[in-house]
This record gives C-alpha cells, sequence and structure tokens, in this order.
C-alpha cells in the first residue's frame, strides 16, 4: 500500500462516465412521454405555490413529495443497481422531509 498516491479520484467510481450517461439515456428512453406531464405538473406546482393558499401550497408539497418517491424507485432502485438502494433511502428521505417542513409550517 506504499503506492496510494498515485490513485486518483477516477479510480474509485463504480463505472465510466460513457456509461452512466448511457443509462440516463436509456431511462429517459424508456419513460418518454412522461417528461410532458411532468413538465404540465411542474407548471401547476410553481401555480399553487405563488398563490397564498394553504390548501394549494400543501397539495403543491404532496406532488413534490410524490416526484421524489418516483425518483427514489423508478430510477435509483429500479436502474441503478450499484448502490440503488442506499440512494432511494436518502431520496425518500427528502421527500418526506420536502412533507413535513409544508405541514409544520402552517
Amino acid at each position: 500500500m506504499s503506492e496510494w498516491w498515485t490513485y486518483s479520484l477516477s479510480d474509485f467510481l463504480m463505472f465510466s462516465s460513457r456509461s452512466y450517461y448511457r443509462l440516463i439515456e436509456s431511462y429517459n428512453t424508456a419513460i418518454w412521454p412522461a417528461h410532458l406531464l411532468a413538465l404540465v405538473v411542474g407548471v401547476i406546482v410553481i401555480g399553487a405555490i405563488a398563490r397564498p393558499r394553504q390548501h394549494l401550497q400543501r397539495s403543491a408539497a404532496l406532488v413534490l413529495a410524490a416526484a421524489w418517491g418516483w425518483a427514489a424507485w423508478a430510477y435509483h432502485l429500479e436502474r441503478y443497481q450499484h448502490g440503488g438502494a442506499v440512494f432511494c433511502c436518502g431520496v425518500c428521505r427528502a421527500g418526506a422531509v420536502t412533507v413535513l417542513a409544508r405541514v409544520q409550517a402552517r
């Protein structure tokens, strides 16, 4: 272990950047029509957050939490096999924090 200084950060990557981009490309190809729906829902969420009504803002937080849950399940757990469960837990936790922060802010 006397040559530890010869390692670079790229030596510790699980796979190359080309395979990572290919993973994202295949995921986006598989769910293609959902991009348009996500765009429409995103515009609606921005409109709901901009209005001062509590029920709209709470609904927007729930939609965002559902989006975090989708990212956790559909990408990190289903497609990202290397460490997917770890990332899935982190993304689900972020969604839960989004909901809790909005619910407690009332």
